[in-house]
């Protein structure tokens, strides 16, 4: 959905990448009753899907590639070899901050900007959202923010929130309840919900600070890609924005991996690298949206104060997305096998796990 800006370029194993640049953003998250936003974190130990969705659950090493797995990885890196669209982490632009409230923090009401009468069970979940009331969605186009309650197991996503003299308005997102049993998107009758154009919820695969301080991240990672497949799409995603006629295109919902047969320690990558590349192999990475540029994980949207992420003290080691990405050997990406969808519900080919 959002359009991501262009600054850095470097070559990295005989491939030029000019890499996208964030802006900075400021949010942060509110806790119990108050509606003080302070700084804390989605926890890094907490599963927000069901201990079978597909964010969840490792794959086996025997899970069956798709016939056309070479053909497509091979597309995608082809584009990461061209300038603009090398690979990146959104942190505190495109991403997402997460206001995790307790159970006594104030409801209000956000409006959805969408044609009147035209999505009456969405507005009917927004009138009480318990938002903080000094809440900051995120910097860039699609200020997305999303707030989870973990004492009624709800939460509710927005996209281009934003705030004005007449309160809260977003023009699109989503409410899920029962996000502990959840599958990991959003299911009939509402399949269209969520922020992101494939309603993959925008928190699903996202890397937590916390995750990248204890050098472990246990569940597949959201990325996105400069463009996906038209006119279809794969499990689990529910609905694309790819606009590619490419015959060897990725679909958004495309799930890829490393291949299981990679032995990363051998690989000496820097400690963030190698976190990223263990859940790249054990869980996989999910196409959640296209970015028509650069090839995106998201990391959470931090909270005010010190960087968490630059200088020799942050969860890069000191390192910038443009030295330690490219180190990852994506030549070894793995597609597996694809569930074609073009209208919903786009259902699971259940394969095996371990």
């Amino acid at each position: 959905m959002g359009a991501l800006s262009l600054r850095i370029a470097v070559a990295v194993s005989s491939i030029a990448l000019t890499l996208s640049a964030v802006g900075a953003g400021s949010p942060a998250r509110a806790t119990g009753g108050s509606s003080r936003a302070r700084s804390a974190r989605a926890p890094s130990s907490v599963r927000l899907f069901a201990p079978d969705s597909v964010w969840s659950t490792a794959v086996a090493d025997s899970a069956p590639l798709d016939p056309s797995s070479a053909a497509r990885v091979g597309w995608l890196l082809r584009y990461l070899r061209e300038p603009g669209h090398g690979p990146w982490i959104n942190t505190y632009q495109y991403s997402v901050p997460v206001y995790t409230v307790g159970s006594g923090q104030p409801t209000l009401t956000v409006s959805l900007d969408a044609a009147a009468g035209s999505q009456p069970d969405l507005q009917q979940a927004w009138r009480a959202v318990p938002l903080p009331a000094n809440a900051k969605p995120a910097s860039g186009t699609d200020a997305n923010l999303v707030v989870w309650q973990p004492s009624t197991d709800k939460m509710w996503e927005f996209w281009q929130l934003q705030h004005d003299n007449s309160g809260w308005h977003a023009r699109w997102g989503g409410y899920m309840s029962a996000v502990s049993q959840n599958p990991g998107y959003y299911l009939p009758p509402h399949p269209n919900w969520g922020s992101t154009a494939t309603s993959l919820p925008a928190i699903a695969g996202l890397i937590t600070i916390d995750q990248l301080r204890a050098g472990h991240i246990d569940h597949a990672l959201a990325v996105a890609t400069p463009d996906a497949c038209a006119g279809w799409f794969a499990w689990p995603a529910q609905r694309t924005d790819g606009s590619s006629a490419d015959r060897d295109c990725l679909p958004e919902g495309a799930h890829l991996r490393l291949d299981p047969k990679l032995d990363l320690a051998s690989l000496h990558l820097p400690p963030i690298a190698l976190s990223i590349a263990r859940a790249m192999q054990r869980y996989g990475i999910i196409i959640r949206d296209t970015t028509h540029s650069a090839f995106a994980f998201y990391a959470e949207d931090p909270t005010t104060g010190a960087d968490p992420y630059d200088g020799p003290r942050g969860v890069f080691d000191g390192l910038q997305e443009w030295q330690f990405l490219p180190l990852i050997p994506w030549n070894r990406l793995q597609l597996l096998a694809l569930a074609r969808c073009s209208s919903v519900p786009c259902v699971s080919p259940r394969g095996p796990r371990r």
